[in-house]
C-alpha cells in the first residue's frame, strides 16, 4: 500500500454504535489513499471489542486504546503522532459523521489546494 496523503484522526469514546456507521461509511471514500487513525478514549469493552474487530477487518489502520479518557485535544494529538508521518494531511473527523458521497475527500482536498469545480457558498459568494 502506497503511504496515504491523509490520514484520518477519529477519537472514540463509548457509543459503539455511532463510530461503526463512521468507519463503515468511510470505506465508499474513492480517489484519495487514506488511513484512520482511531484514539480510543478509555471506553468499556463494549466498544473496544468492535474496534479492535475492525482494524482486524480493515476499517482502522492504527488503534491507539487509552487507559484514561484524554478528551478532544489531547486525544486527536495521540492521533496524529499514531499517523504516517508520510501523509500531507491531517484530517481530524467526528466519530458521528456518516460519509454520503465517496468522492467527499478528493472535492475536499481539491478545495483546499484551489484546484475546486466549484466553492462551497458557506460565506455567501
Amino acid at each position: 500500500m502506497p503511504d496515504p496523503l491523509v490520514s484520518i484522526v477519529v477519537l472514540s469514546y463509548r457509543h459503539p454504535e455511532v463510530i461503526e456507521v463512521c468507519l463503515r461509511t468511510l470505506q465508499i471514500t474513492d480517489g484519495v489513499d487514506y488511513e484512520v487513525v482511531v484514539v480510543d478514549n478509555a471506553s468499556t469493552p463494549e466498544t473496544i471489542v468492535p474496534l479492535q474487530q475492525a482494524q482486524a477487518d480493515g476499517k482502522i489502520t492504527a488503534l491507539f486504546e487509552s487507559p484514561t479518557n484524554t478528551y478532544f485535544s489531547e486525544g486527536n494529538n495521540i492521533g496524529v503522532a499514531y499517523s504516517n508521518p508520510a501523509s500531507e494531511y491531517i484530517l481530524l473527523l467526528n466519530s458521528d459523521v456518516a460519509i454520503l458521497r465517496p468522492d467527499w475527500l478528493t472535492k475536499m482536498l481539491a478545495w483546499m489546494n484551489g484546484t475546486a469545480a466549484y466553492w462551497p457558498n458557506a460565506w455567501g459568494t
